[in-house]
């Protein structure tokens, strides 16, 4: 649990994500974004090692 930060600035950045995604109208931009922001999120806590 020493990587505190990086768990709370990817739940964050997962938060954003969300508020973004229900502000696009878009089926196909939805399901782009949703995709987007998993594959960042994972490639985050890989990066930090979490």
């Amino acid at each position: 649990m020493e990587n505190i930060g990086n768990y709370l600035g990817v739940i964050l950045l997962f938060i954003i994500g969300v508020i973004v995604v229900k502000k696009v109208t878009s089926c196909i931009l939805k399901l782009i974004f949703g995709i987007l922001i998993v594959l960042i999120a994972l490639w985050l806590l890989n990066v930090f090692g979490i």
